[in-house]
């Protein structure tokens, strides 16, 4: 961030500092991770699924 003589703020994006596009992660195979993990855009989070947790409870 630079500032001019009138007080005005001038940000410049940091292309270097990025690990998008800096190459920090390049060596990710992130399909191979979401595989393992499960891909949070798909998931039911914060629905409980009630019939499993019945038979868990109460057997």
């Amino acid at each position: 961030m630079t500032q001019k003589d009138n007080d005005t703020l001038i940000y410049k994006k940091a292309i270097d500092s990025n690990p998008w596009f800096n190459g920090e992660y390049d060596d990710i195979d992130f399909k191979k991770e979401i595989a393992k993990v499960g891909n949070p855009d798909t998931m039911q989070v914060g629905k409980e699924n009630v019939a499993s947790n019945q038979e868990t409870l109460f057997g």
